[in-house]
């Protein structure tokens, strides 16, 4: 089944608190030769509030997948750093998706989490929301390429 790249409002800016990434699930229409779904999970981002001041700047937020790009498991937040690991493999990442260098351990994953596009916008009444664009990545690989 396909997934299109899509853009998606997720969350108010305001309710994302800074420095602690939180995950969300994206909908949108899922496919494949038969069959058209709409409203299906077809993802999951983390989001993380940068800590600078009160008002959205460029880059205030950031956007990952939530697969990890080692063999594509779930990433989920990490209990003792506040970054990210891999259930699977214990790939590990901080809190910016860089991979986490872990004492003599040795870390699986080919390359940090992939960071979506994202920006905060202002809608009609003047709230502030974060919208992600979507993609998926081919996992196992150093360099980042969107599934197509």
């Amino acid at each position: 089944s396909s997934v299109s790249n899509t853009r998606r409002r997720v969350v108010r800016w305001n309710n994302l608190r800074p420095g602690e990434p939180v995950q969300f699930s994206i909908y949108g229409e899922r496919r494949d030769a038969w069959h058209v779904e709409p409203q299906q999970v077809i993802g999951r981002v983390w989001l993380v509030r940068q800590p600078e001041g009160a008002v959205p700047a460029v880059n205030s937020v950031q956007a990952f997948t939530s697969i990890c790009p080692h063999m594509g498991c779930q990433v989920q937040k990490s209990p003792a750093d506040g970054g990210f690991v891999c259930p699977c493999h214990r790939a590990a990442f901080k809190l910016d998706g860089n991979p986490r260098h872990q004492g003599g351990e040795r870390n699986h994953t080919p390359r940090g989490l992939d960071e979506l596009p994202c920006e905060v916008v202002t809608d009609d009444s003047g709230d502030l929301w974060v919208e992600v664009e979507y993609q998926r990545f081919e996992p196992s690989l150093t360099r980042k390429d969107v599934k197509a």
